[in-house]
């Protein structure tokens, strides 16, 4: 069975501020006009989770920009009158949602906010963040790691600087977790590498007793 892959896909502040001081990402618009892939990474994902204040500020958008997809909001509040198509809403522990998504879901995006992610990162679920730092400082705001909590540890898999001076981080989670088993095991050192001598039939390093540094 393909194991669930958990992807963080979200734009922060230089000082990692993921929304201002009154929960607006109105800071996000010089951004616009510039392909960060989102097409593409959508492509990937069929489950969607994030926590009421997100679910609440993306529905106060207007069109629901998630159609098609399952939609998991992690809340202990009562739902509102009127939802989108395949949206559902939870409460619970985080690893027991993700046991019943990983059971068919391929790709689950965290949309955010910074509380659902720090549970999710904490539960060893996340696998990849993809962070875009915008060239701009928000004095107040919500962090997407909020202080006294570990964010990894991660291993930088790429990086690179859109035209509009956007930054584009992509990280690989490195420590335990599901998908510590895929990670490629570190490689044995050999004794040739080292320059040790190589035993052969005639004895250690040859007729002649040579080194061998192959």
């Amino acid at each position: 069975m393909t194991r669930t892959r958990w992807s963080l896909y979200i734009a922060m502040s230089l000082h990692g501020r993921i929304a201002d001081g009154q929960g607006g990402v109105d800071w996000l618009t010089p951004g616009d006009g510039e392909d960060y892939g989102l097409e593409a990474f959508l492509a990937g994902i069929d489950s969607i989770v994030m926590g009421r204040r997100t679910f609440d500020r993306v529905l106060g958008f207007g069109q629901w920009p998630y159609a098609g997809k399952r939609v998991v909001v992690l809340t202990h509040r009562p739902p509102p009158p009127t939802v989108p198509e395949g949206v559902t809403f939870r409460a619970g522990a985080v690893a027991t949602i993700a046991a019943e998504l990983q059971a068919d879901a391929q790709g689950v995006w965290l949309v955010g906010g910074a509380d659902v992610a720090a549970r999710c990162l904490a539960a060893g679920l996340l696998h990849r963040p993809e962070l875009f730092v915008m060239p701009l400082l928000l004095g107040a705001g919500p962090r997407l790691f909020p202080d006294g909590r570990q964010a990894g540890p991660f291993a930088p898999t790429g990086q690179r600087r859109c035209a509009n001076g956007v930054g584009r981080l992509t990280d690989r989670l490195r420590g335990p977790g599901p998908w510590a088993a895929e990670r490629k095991k570190p490689r044995r050192r050999s004794h040739r590498r080292r320059g040790f001598p190589v035993r052969s039939a005639a004895g250690w390093g040859g007729p002649r007793r040579r080194w061998n540094y192959r």
